[in-house]
Protein backbone atom coordinates (compact mmCIF):
# COMPACT_ATOMS: atom_id res chain seq x y z
CA UNK A 1 0.00 0.00 0.00
CA UNK A 2 1.27 3.48 -0.84
CA UNK A 3 0.91 6.03 2.03
CA UNK A 4 0.35 9.68 1.01
CA UNK A 5 3.01 12.16 2.10
CA UNK A 6 0.58 14.16 4.30
CA UNK A 7 -0.27 10.98 6.26
CA UNK A 8 3.42 10.29 6.84
CA UNK A 9 3.91 13.82 8.20
CA UNK A 10 0.89 13.46 10.53
CA UNK A 11 2.17 10.16 11.95
CA UNK A 12 5.66 11.60 12.45
CA UNK A 13 4.28 14.61 14.33
CA UNK A 14 2.38 12.33 16.72
CA UNK A 15 5.59 10.54 17.72
CA UNK A 16 7.83 13.63 18.15
CA UNK A 17 7.04 14.17 21.87
CA UNK A 18 7.82 10.55 22.66
CA UNK A 19 11.12 10.66 20.77
CA UNK A 20 12.22 13.86 22.52
CA UNK A 21 11.37 12.41 25.93
CA UNK A 22 13.67 9.49 25.15
CA UNK A 23 16.47 11.85 24.14
CA UNK A 24 16.33 10.94 20.48
CA UNK A 25 17.44 13.71 18.14
CA UNK A 26 14.71 14.92 15.79
CA UNK A 27 14.74 17.12 12.71
CA UNK A 28 12.18 19.49 11.38
CA UNK A 29 10.86 18.97 7.85
CA UNK A 30 11.42 22.68 7.24
CA UNK A 31 14.10 24.00 4.89
CA UNK A 32 17.64 23.69 6.23
CA UNK A 33 16.73 21.49 9.23
CA UNK A 34 17.18 18.03 7.66
CA UNK A 35 20.56 16.69 6.58
CA UNK A 36 21.63 18.11 3.21
CA UNK A 37 21.50 14.75 1.39
CA UNK A 38 17.93 14.10 2.56
CA UNK A 39 16.83 17.58 1.56
CA UNK A 40 18.35 17.26 -1.89
CA UNK A 41 16.68 13.90 -2.39
CA UNK A 42 13.27 15.17 -1.28
CA UNK A 43 13.58 18.21 -3.55
CA UNK A 44 14.13 16.14 -6.71
CA UNK A 45 10.83 15.30 -8.45
CA UNK A 46 10.78 11.65 -9.51
CA UNK A 47 8.66 8.54 -9.80
CA UNK A 48 9.11 5.63 -7.42
CA UNK A 49 7.75 2.46 -9.00
CA UNK A 50 7.42 -1.23 -8.24
CA UNK A 51 5.66 -4.19 -9.81
CA UNK A 52 2.68 -4.96 -7.60
CA UNK A 53 1.80 -7.94 -9.78
CA UNK A 54 3.31 -10.34 -10.60
CA UNK A 55 6.18 -10.92 -8.18
CA UNK A 56 9.38 -12.88 -8.66
CA UNK A 57 7.86 -15.71 -6.60
CA UNK A 58 4.87 -16.15 -8.91
CA UNK A 59 4.42 -18.86 -11.55
CA UNK A 60 2.37 -17.44 -14.42
CA UNK A 61 -0.46 -19.39 -16.01
CA UNK A 62 -3.67 -18.33 -17.75
CA UNK A 63 -4.94 -14.77 -17.45
CA UNK A 64 -2.49 -12.69 -15.39
CA UNK A 65 -2.81 -9.15 -14.04
CA UNK A 66 0.22 -6.93 -14.67
CA UNK A 67 0.14 -3.95 -12.33
CA UNK A 68 2.61 -1.17 -11.63
CA UNK A 69 2.44 0.78 -8.35
CA UNK A 70 3.56 4.38 -8.91
CA UNK A 71 4.32 6.99 -6.24
CA UNK A 72 5.13 10.48 -7.54
CA UNK A 73 7.68 12.39 -5.45
CA UNK A 74 7.24 16.13 -5.88
CA UNK A 75 5.48 17.88 -8.75
CA UNK A 76 5.59 15.20 -11.44
CA UNK A 77 2.98 13.38 -13.48
CA UNK A 78 2.78 10.04 -15.29
CA UNK A 79 2.23 10.21 -19.03
CA UNK A 80 2.01 6.49 -19.77
CA UNK A 81 3.03 3.04 -18.54
CA UNK A 82 4.07 0.24 -20.94
CA UNK A 83 4.09 -3.43 -19.96
CA UNK A 84 6.44 -5.96 -21.58
CA UNK A 85 6.70 -9.74 -21.28
CA UNK A 86 9.78 -11.47 -22.71
CA UNK A 87 10.64 -8.31 -24.64
CA UNK A 88 7.23 -7.89 -26.29
CA UNK A 89 4.83 -5.10 -25.35
CA UNK A 90 1.59 -6.66 -24.14
CA UNK A 91 -0.32 -3.62 -22.88
CA UNK A 92 -0.24 0.00 -21.75
CA UNK A 93 -2.17 2.47 -19.61
CA UNK A 94 -2.16 6.27 -19.46
CA UNK A 95 -4.16 6.70 -16.26
CA UNK A 96 -4.32 4.90 -12.91
CA UNK A 97 -4.66 2.15 -11.95
CA UNK A 98 -1.70 1.16 -14.14
CA UNK A 99 -2.91 -2.34 -14.80
CA UNK A 100 -3.47 -4.65 -17.79
CA UNK A 101 -4.50 -8.27 -18.39
CA UNK A 102 -2.30 -10.73 -20.27
CA UNK A 103 -2.74 -14.41 -21.14
CA UNK A 104 0.31 -16.42 -20.04
CA UNK A 105 -1.04 -19.66 -21.51
CA UNK A 106 -0.22 -22.96 -19.84
CA UNK A 107 3.53 -23.35 -20.36
CA UNK A 108 4.47 -22.49 -16.72
CA UNK A 109 7.84 -21.19 -17.91
CA UNK A 110 9.82 -18.31 -16.44
CA UNK A 111 8.88 -14.89 -17.80
CA UNK A 112 10.76 -11.61 -17.95
CA UNK A 113 8.20 -8.97 -16.92
CA UNK A 114 9.13 -5.31 -17.39
CA UNK A 115 7.22 -2.08 -16.84
CA UNK A 116 8.27 1.34 -18.10
CA UNK A 117 6.75 4.55 -16.74
CA UNK A 118 7.13 7.81 -18.67
CA UNK A 119 7.31 10.85 -16.39
CA UNK A 120 6.31 14.42 -17.22
CA UNK A 121 9.95 15.32 -16.50
CA UNK A 122 10.93 13.64 -19.77
CA UNK A 123 12.55 10.68 -18.01
CA UNK A 124 11.66 7.00 -18.12
CA UNK A 125 11.50 4.80 -15.04
CA UNK A 126 11.86 1.05 -15.42
CA UNK A 127 11.46 -2.02 -13.23
CA UNK A 128 11.70 -5.68 -14.20
CA UNK A 129 11.51 -9.11 -12.61
CA UNK A 130 11.87 -12.71 -13.67
CA UNK A 131 9.11 -15.04 -12.51
CA UNK A 132 9.51 -18.65 -11.42
CA UNK A 133 8.99 -21.64 -13.67
CA UNK A 134 8.05 -25.30 -13.47
CA UNK A 135 10.28 -27.43 -15.64
CA UNK A 136 8.78 -30.38 -17.49
CA UNK A 137 10.94 -32.90 -19.31
CA UNK A 138 9.32 -33.18 -22.75
CA UNK A 139 10.62 -36.71 -23.10
CA UNK A 140 8.35 -37.76 -20.26
CA UNK A 141 5.33 -35.89 -21.62
CA UNK A 142 2.88 -36.42 -24.45
CA UNK A 143 1.97 -33.80 -27.03
CA UNK A 144 -1.71 -33.55 -27.79
CA UNK A 145 -2.77 -32.45 -31.26
CA UNK A 146 -5.94 -30.35 -30.97
CA UNK A 147 -8.42 -30.08 -33.81
CA UNK A 148 -11.37 -27.68 -33.66
CA UNK A 149 -14.10 -28.60 -36.12
CA UNK A 150 -17.62 -27.74 -37.21
CA UNK A 151 -19.95 -30.20 -38.91
CA UNK A 152 -22.90 -29.46 -41.18
CA UNK A 153 -25.58 -31.96 -42.12
CA UNK A 154 -27.08 -32.62 -45.55
CA UNK A 155 -29.47 -29.66 -45.05
CA UNK A 156 -26.60 -27.27 -44.26
CA UNK A 157 -27.43 -26.99 -40.55
CA UNK A 158 -24.78 -27.29 -37.85
CA UNK A 159 -24.74 -30.76 -36.31
CA UNK A 160 -24.30 -30.76 -32.55
CA UNK A 161 -25.35 -34.27 -31.62
CA UNK A 162 -22.33 -36.31 -32.69
CA UNK A 163 -20.27 -38.66 -30.51
CA UNK A 164 -16.51 -39.24 -30.62
CA UNK A 165 -16.91 -42.65 -32.29
CA UNK A 166 -18.63 -40.95 -35.25
CA UNK A 167 -15.36 -39.28 -36.26
CA UNK A 168 -12.18 -40.57 -37.86
CA UNK A 169 -8.90 -38.66 -37.80
CA UNK A 170 -6.17 -39.46 -40.31
CA UNK A 171 -2.67 -37.96 -40.04
CA UNK A 172 -0.67 -38.43 -43.23
CA UNK A 173 -3.14 -41.18 -44.06
CA UNK A 174 -2.62 -43.04 -40.76
CA UNK A 175 -5.66 -43.34 -38.49
CA UNK A 176 -5.27 -41.80 -35.04
CA UNK A 177 -6.97 -42.61 -31.74
CA UNK A 178 -9.16 -39.75 -30.46
CA UNK A 179 -8.36 -39.29 -26.77
CA UNK A 180 -10.11 -35.96 -26.01
CA UNK A 181 -13.56 -34.99 -27.22
CA UNK A 182 -15.76 -32.01 -26.30
CA UNK A 183 -18.75 -30.29 -27.78
CA UNK A 184 -19.38 -27.10 -25.85
CA UNK A 185 -18.96 -23.35 -26.18
CA UNK A 186 -15.29 -23.17 -25.20
CA UNK A 187 -13.44 -19.97 -24.17
CA UNK A 188 -12.42 -17.95 -27.21
CA UNK A 189 -9.63 -15.50 -28.01
CA UNK A 190 -10.72 -13.51 -31.06
CA UNK A 191 -9.15 -10.80 -33.23
CA UNK A 192 -11.44 -8.55 -35.25
CA UNK A 193 -9.14 -7.83 -38.22
CA UNK A 194 -10.77 -5.16 -40.38
CA UNK A 195 -9.87 -3.51 -43.66
CA UNK A 196 -9.72 0.27 -43.14
CA UNK A 197 -8.42 1.22 -46.58
CA UNK A 198 -9.92 4.12 -48.51
CA UNK A 199 -12.10 1.79 -50.61
CA UNK A 200 -14.06 0.92 -47.42
CA UNK A 201 -15.18 4.54 -47.04
CA UNK A 202 -18.83 5.41 -46.50
CA UNK A 203 -21.51 2.75 -46.19
CA UNK A 204 -19.06 -0.15 -46.18
CA UNK A 205 -17.13 0.85 -43.08
CA UNK A 206 -20.32 1.99 -41.31
CA UNK A 207 -21.99 -1.37 -41.92
CA UNK A 208 -18.79 -3.23 -41.00
CA UNK A 209 -18.69 -1.37 -37.67
CA UNK A 210 -22.33 -2.21 -37.02
CA UNK A 211 -21.86 -5.91 -37.89
CA UNK A 212 -18.72 -6.22 -35.75
CA UNK A 213 -20.50 -4.46 -32.88
CA UNK A 214 -23.38 -6.95 -33.04
CA UNK A 215 -20.92 -9.84 -33.04
CA UNK A 216 -18.89 -8.39 -30.16
CA UNK A 217 -22.05 -8.14 -28.04
CA UNK A 218 -22.60 -11.91 -28.33
CA UNK A 219 -19.27 -12.79 -26.65
CA UNK A 220 -19.15 -14.03 -23.07
CA UNK A 221 -16.70 -11.62 -21.43
CA UNK A 222 -16.53 -13.77 -18.33
CA UNK A 223 -14.28 -16.11 -20.26
CA UNK A 224 -13.85 -14.76 -23.82
CA UNK A 225 -11.23 -12.19 -24.90
CA UNK A 226 -11.18 -10.05 -28.04
CA UNK A 227 -9.23 -7.25 -29.69
CA UNK A 228 -9.43 -4.97 -32.74
CA UNK A 229 -6.73 -4.55 -35.38
CA UNK A 230 -7.19 -2.68 -38.66
CA UNK A 231 -5.06 -2.40 -41.77
CA UNK A 232 -4.78 0.14 -44.57
CA UNK A 233 -1.37 1.49 -45.55
CA UNK A 234 -0.22 0.34 -42.12
CA UNK A 235 -1.42 -1.88 -39.29
CA UNK A 236 -3.01 -0.38 -36.18
CA UNK A 237 -3.96 -2.09 -32.94
CA UNK A 238 -6.97 -0.18 -31.65
CA UNK A 239 -7.31 -2.19 -28.45
CA UNK A 240 -5.19 -5.10 -27.20
CA UNK A 241 -6.73 -8.41 -26.16
CA UNK A 242 -9.27 -7.62 -23.46
CA UNK A 243 -12.30 -8.83 -21.51
CA UNK A 244 -13.56 -5.25 -21.24
CA UNK A 245 -16.76 -5.25 -23.30
CA UNK A 246 -17.26 -1.47 -23.21
CA UNK A 247 -13.68 -0.77 -24.27
CA UNK A 248 -13.91 -3.17 -27.23
CA UNK A 249 -17.26 -1.74 -28.39
CA UNK A 250 -15.80 1.76 -28.12
CA UNK A 251 -12.82 0.80 -30.26
CA UNK A 252 -15.09 -0.70 -32.92
CA UNK A 253 -17.30 2.41 -32.94
CA UNK A 254 -14.23 4.60 -33.48
CA UNK A 255 -12.90 2.68 -36.49
CA UNK A 256 -12.57 4.79 -39.64
CA UNK A 257 -10.79 4.57 -42.98
CA UNK A 258 -7.35 5.97 -43.76
CA UNK A 259 -5.16 6.28 -46.85
CA UNK A 260 -2.05 4.45 -47.96
CA UNK A 261 -3.00 1.15 -49.55
CA UNK A 262 -3.94 -2.30 -48.17
CA UNK A 263 -1.37 -4.26 -46.15
CA UNK A 264 -3.57 -7.36 -45.90
CA UNK A 265 -0.84 -9.92 -45.15
CA UNK A 266 0.91 -7.69 -42.62
CA UNK A 267 -2.45 -7.35 -40.89
CA UNK A 268 -2.85 -11.12 -40.70
CA UNK A 269 0.68 -11.46 -39.30
CA UNK A 270 -0.05 -8.84 -36.63
CA UNK A 271 -3.21 -10.68 -35.58
CA UNK A 272 -1.32 -13.99 -35.41
CA UNK A 273 1.44 -12.41 -33.32
CA UNK A 274 -1.20 -11.13 -30.89
CA UNK A 275 -2.50 -14.69 -30.41
CA UNK A 276 0.79 -16.58 -30.61
CA UNK A 277 1.25 -17.10 -26.85
CA UNK A 278 -2.42 -17.89 -26.24
CA UNK A 279 -3.45 -21.50 -25.63
CA UNK A 280 -6.85 -22.96 -26.46
CA UNK A 281 -9.35 -21.78 -29.04
CA UNK A 282 -8.17 -18.72 -30.96
CA UNK A 283 -9.58 -17.21 -34.12
CA UNK A 284 -9.20 -14.27 -36.48
CA UNK A 285 -12.23 -12.72 -38.17
CA UNK A 286 -10.84 -11.04 -41.29
CA UNK A 287 -12.84 -8.56 -43.37
CA UNK A 288 -11.40 -7.15 -46.61
CA UNK A 289 -12.65 -5.61 -49.84
CA UNK A 290 -9.55 -5.85 -52.00
CA UNK A 291 -6.11 -7.16 -52.74
CA UNK A 292 -2.85 -6.46 -50.96
CA UNK A 293 -1.19 -3.47 -52.66
CA UNK A 294 0.51 -0.14 -51.98
CA UNK A 295 -1.29 3.18 -52.09
CA UNK A 296 0.04 3.99 -55.57
CA UNK A 297 -0.84 0.53 -56.90
CA UNK A 298 2.67 -0.10 -58.27
CA UNK A 299 3.88 -2.62 -55.68
CA UNK A 300 2.60 -4.99 -53.00
CA UNK A 301 1.41 -3.35 -49.83
CA UNK A 302 2.74 -5.82 -47.25
CA UNK A 303 6.30 -6.66 -46.33
CA UNK A 304 5.13 -10.27 -45.81
CA UNK A 305 3.65 -12.65 -48.38
CA UNK A 306 0.51 -14.74 -48.50
CA UNK A 307 2.55 -17.92 -48.06
CA UNK A 308 4.31 -16.54 -44.97
CA UNK A 309 1.04 -15.45 -43.39
CA UNK A 310 -0.64 -18.81 -44.05
CA UNK A 311 2.29 -20.77 -42.63
CA UNK A 312 2.37 -18.55 -39.55
CA UNK A 313 -1.36 -19.18 -38.97
CA UNK A 314 -0.86 -22.93 -39.25
CA UNK A 315 2.07 -22.92 -36.83
CA UNK A 316 0.14 -20.82 -34.30
CA UNK A 317 -3.00 -23.05 -34.52
CA UNK A 318 -5.16 -20.04 -35.39
CA UNK A 319 -8.52 -20.43 -37.14
CA UNK A 320 -9.27 -17.80 -39.78
CA UNK A 321 -12.81 -16.83 -40.74
CA UNK A 322 -12.71 -14.57 -43.77
CA UNK A 323 -15.27 -12.20 -45.29
CA UNK A 324 -14.80 -10.64 -48.71
CA UNK A 325 -16.99 -7.67 -49.60
CA UNK A 326 -17.58 -6.38 -53.13
CA UNK A 327 -19.06 -7.60 -56.40
CA UNK A 328 -15.76 -8.53 -58.03
CA UNK A 329 -13.58 -9.47 -55.05
CA UNK A 330 -13.80 -13.22 -55.63
CA UNK A 331 -12.47 -12.86 -59.19
CA UNK A 332 -10.06 -9.95 -58.58
CA UNK A 333 -6.43 -11.00 -59.14
CA UNK A 334 -3.83 -10.44 -56.44
CA UNK A 335 -0.99 -8.01 -57.13
CA UNK A 336 1.24 -10.67 -58.75
CA UNK A 337 -1.61 -12.19 -60.79
CA UNK A 338 -0.93 -15.60 -59.23
CA UNK A 339 -4.30 -16.16 -57.59
CA UNK A 340 -7.57 -14.32 -57.07
CA UNK A 341 -8.43 -12.52 -53.85
CA UNK A 342 -11.23 -15.06 -53.52
CA UNK A 343 -8.64 -17.85 -53.51
CA UNK A 344 -6.57 -15.99 -50.91
CA UNK A 345 -9.51 -15.64 -48.53
CA UNK A 346 -10.69 -19.19 -49.20
CA UNK A 347 -7.30 -20.76 -48.49
CA UNK A 348 -6.80 -18.73 -45.32
CA UNK A 349 -10.11 -20.13 -44.06
CA UNK A 350 -10.08 -23.70 -45.36
CA UNK A 351 -6.46 -24.46 -44.50
CA UNK A 352 -6.95 -23.38 -40.87
CA UNK A 353 -10.41 -24.88 -40.24
CA UNK A 354 -12.51 -21.75 -40.69
CA UNK A 355 -14.98 -20.70 -43.35
CA UNK A 356 -15.08 -18.04 -46.06
CA UNK A 357 -18.06 -15.81 -46.83
CA UNK A 358 -18.55 -13.37 -49.69
CA UNK A 359 -20.86 -10.38 -49.40
CA UNK A 360 -21.50 -8.83 -52.79
CA UNK A 361 -23.65 -6.11 -51.26
CA UNK A 362 -23.10 -4.12 -48.10
CA UNK A 363 -26.37 -5.30 -46.56
CA UNK A 364 -25.06 -8.88 -46.67
CA UNK A 365 -22.24 -8.06 -44.23
CA UNK A 366 -24.39 -8.50 -41.14
CA UNK A 367 -25.41 -11.98 -42.29
CA UNK A 368 -21.76 -12.92 -42.91
CA UNK A 369 -20.79 -11.92 -39.35
CA UNK A 370 -23.79 -13.85 -37.99
CA UNK A 371 -22.64 -16.94 -39.92
CA UNK A 372 -19.20 -16.73 -38.29
CA UNK A 373 -20.78 -16.35 -34.86
CA UNK A 374 -22.88 -19.46 -35.52
CA UNK A 375 -19.84 -21.46 -36.61
CA UNK A 376 -17.91 -20.51 -33.47
CA UNK A 377 -20.83 -21.58 -31.27
CA UNK A 378 -20.96 -25.04 -32.85
CA UNK A 379 -17.38 -26.28 -32.62
CA UNK A 380 -16.16 -29.69 -31.60
CA UNK A 381 -12.78 -30.04 -29.91
CA UNK A 382 -10.95 -33.28 -30.68
CA UNK A 383 -7.52 -34.28 -29.43
CA UNK A 384 -5.14 -37.10 -30.21
CA UNK A 385 -1.57 -38.12 -29.55
CA UNK A 386 0.16 -38.57 -32.89
CA UNK A 387 1.61 -41.96 -33.72
CA UNK A 388 4.40 -40.10 -35.51
CA UNK A 389 7.17 -39.71 -32.91
CA UNK A 390 9.60 -37.82 -35.16
CA UNK A 391 10.64 -34.35 -33.99
CA UNK A 392 11.60 -32.90 -37.36
CA UNK A 393 9.17 -29.97 -37.57
CA UNK A 394 7.75 -31.31 -40.83
CA UNK A 395 4.26 -30.65 -42.16
CA UNK A 396 1.68 -33.29 -41.28
CA UNK A 397 -1.67 -33.43 -43.05
CA UNK A 398 -4.91 -33.94 -41.12
CA UNK A 399 -8.13 -35.32 -42.52
CA UNK A 400 -11.19 -35.35 -40.28
CA UNK A 401 -14.08 -37.52 -41.43
CA UNK A 402 -17.63 -37.71 -40.10
CA UNK A 403 -19.02 -41.20 -40.52
CA UNK A 404 -22.60 -39.99 -41.00
CA UNK A 405 -23.53 -39.94 -44.66
CA UNK A 406 -24.03 -36.48 -46.12
CA UNK A 407 -22.28 -34.68 -43.25
CA UNK A 408 -19.42 -32.28 -44.03
CA UNK A 409 -16.61 -31.41 -41.62
CA UNK A 410 -14.59 -28.17 -41.47
CA UNK A 411 -11.25 -28.48 -39.69
CA UNK A 412 -7.64 -27.47 -40.19
CA UNK A 413 -5.85 -29.46 -42.86
CA UNK A 414 -2.63 -30.06 -41.02
CA UNK A 415 0.04 -28.78 -38.65
CA UNK A 416 3.80 -28.58 -38.25
CA UNK A 417 5.14 -31.33 -36.00
CA UNK A 418 7.33 -30.72 -32.95
CA UNK A 419 10.99 -29.93 -33.43
CA UNK A 420 13.92 -30.11 -31.02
Amino acid sequence: MLVPAHAVRARRSAFLPVLRALGVATYSLGAGAAPAADAASAATPRLEIRLASPTAEDILEGMVTLELAVEPIGEIGVLKVDFYVDGKRVGWRDDPPYRTEWDAGSSLKARQVRAVAYGSDGKTYEVKIKTREIRVDYRASVELVNVFATVRDFAGDYAGNLAADEFRVLEDGVEQQISNFLYEDLPLHLVFLMDASKSMEGERVATARDAADRFARTLNYGRDRAMLISFAGDVQTHIPITSDRAALLGAIAGLDVRTGGTVLYDGVMAAIDALRLVDGRKAILLLSDGRDESGDGFRPGSSRTFEEALEAAQKADVILYTIGIGKDIAAQKDFHGIRTVGEVLTRFAEETGGRVFFAQRVNQLRRAYENVAQALRHQYSLGYVSTNTKRDGAWRSIRLICKREGYTTYARRGYYGPKD
